[in-house]
């Protein structure tokens, strides 16, 4: 059994990682905002739950949906670990935060694809999930549909997260 397991939380901006990250920690100090990009980079917390740790990692936005998907496409036909490989080709500072994801999912035990419910059944939604489909079979996907906007859930929603 693994000492620490790792969750990367990832999404598009502003579709709620960061609360779930805070809700997660229990944190009030969490920078999060109703405006897009408030998470810049990683931000990892080491939770310990008894014999085993686990660290939760919230991410910025992913930027560049359709470019990491097509790029994971051509990694995967070539047999090379998709997170990975992105991390290592892209430099451009355009892509820092399709990178810094890549960080924190390299390695990942669980990656939770969060999805805002407005958004759910769009284009760049599945491109986000085709893409963290690709990763490495070791990786753990949990998804989760995400909205807090009460006039949304009045209209025939049901709670504040739910799990997919």
């Amino acid at each position: 059994m693994k000492s620490v397991y790792k969750l990367a939380i990832v999404g598009r901006p502003n579709d709620g990682k960061s609360s779930i990250f805070a809700n997660f920690l229990g944190d009030d100090e969490v920078a999060i905002s109703p405006l897009p990009g408030e998470t810049k980079q990683m931000q990892p917390h080491l939770i310990n739950l008894g014999s085993c740790a686990v660290e939760i990692i919230d991410t910025p936005g992913l930027q560049h949906p359709e470019t990491v998907f097509l790029n994971f496409e051509r990694y995967r036909s070539r047999g090379k670990p998709c997170a990975k490989t992105f991390m290592e080709e892209f430099t451009d500072s355009k892509y820092a935060h399709d990178i810094e994801i890549m960080k924190a999912v390299s390695g990942a035990d669980v990656c939770m694809i969060v999805v805002n419910a407005d958004n759910f059944f769009g284009h760049t939604q599945k491109r986000i999930l085709d893409t963290f489909l690709m990763l490495e079979s070791s990786v753990a996907l949990v998804g989760v549909i995400n909205r807090s906007d009460e006039t949304f859930w009045a209209s025939g929603g049901s709670s504040s997260s739910a799990a997919a």
